[in-house]
């Protein structure tokens, strides 16, 4: 099944929902209106060389967009020679910063500002913006300093590039020149690793990297010099989705402007591995990255809390929503197993990188037995758990070769797809409204694809 980037939180798999670039009716402020007839025309290039030991340059995304560069008109076929035409075309980053001029961005507004009035102040807006959300809505504008205090703008019109080209690859001022030499160093070279820490170029052909460049704001949080861009319980009470990321789904669903198919033969090449691991080895590298990224979150949140002039407060969104929001004869069911005291190891802690199918089988199957409410038990905890799960045993799908191995591994996921999109209802707090983790066909569901991992283990 192959989803819309930008599906919603409340059908199946929604609770992922990574993109925030769903098309919703636009507000109607003049920002919107007065939006530049040219991109190319009203924004400059700039290619200064940072000098040494300072931070890097943004140079903005009208530099790579050259039809020598990535700028190539054929799109017949994703390559780096039409990167640019194809993210600007397809990829949802490009209306990141479009979104926060939809309905729902500003009626939070209004509900985080109590902004009532029947027009509202745009200077106002923009700086809620900038305060608030800019940090993932859109890259620094060209001339800006990376890892430095963020500059107010006078003009939404410097953000209309969304989130481009350098909040992935990097601040280009150092790289930009020599990445297209001769001398620039191919992926698995020991070189290109210090190249890029020297040039600030970020290195997405490695798949740890890639994951460590998404959670930044997938997960958050991000940061641009003092100021951290947080989706927290305020964010999230006044509209904002839950943050819910699994690296390889997001990938899989985003519109591609590089070429899949060689970058996973560059992969196989580096691993030689037999069937590939490339879609296992993304799903481990970004179930990694987004551990630690949420140790930095809580821990960026329990010094920001503290510092608060009434004095240190719970960060809610640390939470499940459903511990506090659940109708009061709710059963208890909910309650006791989001409750239940977290593991003092997990997966992750007990594993390397898996070398065979058997060994990525029973990582699949682990995880099953790992969520359940209580040993031996049938029941998973939370509705996030068995989408992760679902997840991460289709990355696992993806690398099998055709056969009967394969036909009954794909089996079982369409029948608990099947029954996860059953529970996709009205929610609350980006909650699917019907989930009941002790329905017997879900339950019967996660044996059957647990049963099935287990022989492809053995």
């Amino acid at each position: 099944m192959q989803l819309s980037p930008c599906y919603n939180v409340v059908s199946l798999l929604a609770f992922l929902a990574a993109l925030s670039g769903c098309q919703e009716a636009v507000a109607p402020l003049s920002a919107v209106d007065s939006r530049l007839a040219s991109d190319v025309t009203n924004e400059a290039v700039v290619r200064p060389s940072s000098p040494p030991n300072s931070p890097h340059q943004f140079v903005g995304r009208i530099s790579c967009s050259a039809t020598a560069c990535h700028g190539a008109t054929d799109l017949t076929k994703a390559s780096w020679h039409n990167a640019y035409q194809l993210w600007s075309a397809t990829d949802p980053h490009r209306r990141a910063f479009d979104v926060l001029y939809a309905e729902r961005s500003v009626q939070m507004y209004r509900k985080l500002k109590q902004d009532q009035a029947e027009h509202i102040n745009e200077p106002v807006y923009l700086k809620f913006l900038e305060e608030t959300c800019i940090g993932c809505h859109a890259t620094p504008i060209a001339g800006s300093l990376a890892n430095t205090s963020f500059t107010f703008q006078n003009s939404p019109a410097a953000y209309w590039q969304g989130v481009s080209c350098e909040s992935c690859h990097g601040a280009a001022s150092d790289w930009i020149e020599p990445h297209d030499a001769k001398a620039w160093p191919e992926s698995g070279q020991p070189e290109r690793a210090r190249v890029a820490q020297h040039t600030g170029f970020q290195d997405l052909r490695s798949l740890n990297d890639r994951g460590a460049a998404c959670v930044k704001c997938h997960v958050g949080p991000q940061s641009m010099g003092t100021r951290l861009y947080d989706v927290n319980h305020d964010l999230i009470a006044a509209g904002h989705p839950r943050l819910t990321f699994e690296l390889h789904a997001y990938l899989d669903n985003l519109p591609k402007h590089w070429d899949e198919a060689a970058e996973q033969a560059r992969h196989d090449k580096q691993i030689a591995t037999s069937p590939s691991s490339f879609h296992f080895d993304t799903w481990l590298a970004g179930q990694r990255q987004q551990r630690q990224q949420l140790a930095a979150l809580k821990q960026a949140r329990t010094e920001t809390n503290a510092a608060l002039p009434a004095g240190p407060w719970a960060e809610f969104a640390n939470r499940d929503c459903r511990e506090c929001h659940h109708p009061i004869g709710e059963p208890t069911f909910r309650l006791t197993t989001l409750l239940k005291p977290a593991p003092t190891t997990t997966l992750l802690d007990r594993i390397n990188s898996p070398t065979t199918v058997q060994q990525r089988a029973e990582v699949i199957a682990r995880l099953i037995s790992d969520n359940r409410s209580a040993p031996g038990s049938n029941v998973l905890p939370t509705c996030d758990a068995a989408v992760q799960i679902y997840l991460a045993a289709k990355a696992f799908a993806a690398d099998l070769p055709a056969g009967d191995d394969s036909t009954r591994l794909n089996a079982a996921l369409t029948q608990l797809q099947h029954i996860l999109a059953q529970h996709a209802g009205a929610t609350q707090y980006d909650f699917p409204g019907k989930f009941d983790p002790r329905q017997t066909e879900l339950q019967q569901a996660f044996t059957a694809l647990e049963a099935t991992l287990l022989q492809l283990s053995r």
